[in-house]
């Protein structure tokens, strides 16, 4: 906006928002004052991107849910380019408790869980490293396939990193 500067950002619910120079988060972009000169494109640039941006986010979320109920994988190296460095997607990923299974698992192996942390590694519960395996799928952890050990130790380091997954996943009812 003229020689004011702004910044597109995403929360982590992939909704846009601004942060001016000083770096104060703006809900929305602030209007042109009449020293910013012609602003028209500026504006009407940010209400398209709020407008995709927001569709895009409950697609994809949903998508994220549905893979999770029907139990979705992903290689190693599509995980890691989908969820781990997407400029977008991460932002879900990292609020979302992964399984990883090698090659040779059975369908009732446990797998590693795992989340994403904010400097894209991966670790466990105890925030040690996880290397995955070779050839590795990752799905979404399903609370089903936990007992209430880990689902309880899992539930306390979502707590303890104020982690909002953006739909139920350690908390969502199952019955057994």
């Amino acid at each position: 906006l003229g020689e004011r500067v702004h910044t597109l950002h995403f929360d982590e619910n992939l909704l846009p928002f601004v942060r001016d120079a000083d770096g104060k988060r703006l809900k929305d972009l602030p209007k042109p004052r009449a020293d910013d000169g012609d602003c028209t494109d500026t504006v009407a640039r940010w209400k398209a991107q709020k407008k995709v941006t927001k569709t895009l986010a409950s697609e994809q979320i949903a998508r994220m849910e549905q893979a999770l109920v029907r139990g979705r994988s992903w290689t190693a190296a599509d995980f890691t380019r989908l969820f781990r460095h997407h400029p977008l997607l991460r932002l879900l990923g990292q609020r979302l408790l992964w399984v990883a299974q090698g090659p040779d698992a059975d369908a009732e192996a446990a797998g590693v869980l795992l989340r994403i942390a904010e400097d894209f590694t991966l670790l466990d519960a105890d925030d040690v490293l996880v290397t995955l395996p070779i050839g590795a799928r990752l799905s979404l952890a399903h609370p089903l396939d936990m007992d209430a050990a880990t689902l309880a130790r899992w539930s306390e380091v979502w707590a303890d990193y104020e982690l909002l997954p953006p739909f139920p996943q350690l908390g969502r009812p199952v019955f057994r």
